[in-house]
């Protein structure tokens, strides 16, 4: 049981660490400019999200 526990452990760690690295990659792309997004695919204030 107790072995079990540890390999949960190593495995979360390992999650977490892609994870992480993961994040930093995403973080140093640059950001698209706002007017990249055509008017029809922008996020309208008044619809409702659906059900």
């Amino acid at each position: 049981m107790i072995t079990g526990l540890l390999w949960c452990l190593a495995v979360l760690a390992g999650q977490l660490w892609l994870l992480h690295l993961v994040d930093r990659r995403v973080a140093s792309m640059p950001r698209l400019p706002p007017e990249d997004i055509p008017p029809s695919e922008a996020p309208r204030g008044g619809a409702s999200p659906p059900a």
